[in-house]
């Protein structure tokens, strides 16, 4: 997965982010992008790129966050076991747990202080009682839906690939919470469409399809 998306005191991540230099089995090679409430690096295993994303569980949030990833977590490890041209593939899913060894190193890489989003600094600070999430998930070269230009064919294959990657959904009761122009990504090397990005989503009991 790699968009383009605004990044926040790259340098500074950059820098501690070499000092972590792998996370598990995997290199990582560089900050794809930076949010208040997420990051997510590139990584290399065997001379193939994958994405790690690490989610933030705010210290005012917590039983929210939590909740909120308990819910996604579902829906990740459901996708592991699916393959489907339309939806971003997901390897592994997990948290960094806090008796981890690498537990602070990954903190201190993250530096979830330096987002300066909210007013309040405080807020950035991740829960010092939670694990730290974490996705592993396909590499995809191409672009968001913003920077997408696209014409009459071109849109009706958009329409044809989000429906393709909606069914699945719908077979797993997902509902994906998030549906927008940023979370769909164009694969130049498949030149198919690819729904990401399942942080507010869930399984739920009755699915009503709809983009949301």
């Amino acid at each position: 997965m790699i968009y383009s998306g605004k990044v926040i005191a790259i340098n500074k991540s950059v820098a501690t982010m070499n000092a972590a230099k792998s996370f598990k089995d995997y290199r990582i090679v560089r900050l794809l992008d930076s949010g208040a409430n997420s990051k997510t690096y590139v990584l290399n295993k065997d001379n193939k790129q994958f994405v790690l994303k690490f989610t933030r569980i705010v210290t005012l949030d917590v039983a929210q966050d939590k909740e909120q990833w308990y819910k996604t977590k579902q829906v990740l490890t459901t996708l592991s076991s699916i393959k489907h041209p339309n939806i971003v593939e997901v390897y592994e899913v997990g948290e960094v747990d806090i008796t981890d060894s690498n537990y602070q190193r990954f903190l201190d890489m993250i530096n979830w202080n330096e987002v300066k989003s909210e007013p309040e600094p405080y807020y950035n600070q991740h829960d010092s009682s939670s694990g730290i999430p974490y996705v592993i998930m396909q590499y995809i070269e191409g672009h968001d839906m913003i920077k997408q230009h696209t014409n009459s064919e071109q849109a009706l294959e958009l329409i044809t690939d989000l429906m393709s990657a909606l069914s699945v959904f719908a077979k797993y009761n997902i509902r994906h919470g998030d549906m927008k122009f940023q979370n769909v990504i164009y694969n130049t090397k498949t030149g198919r469409y690819v729904v990401i990005d399942f942080d507010f989503s869930e399984i739920t009991m009755h699915l009503n399809i709809e983009l949301t």
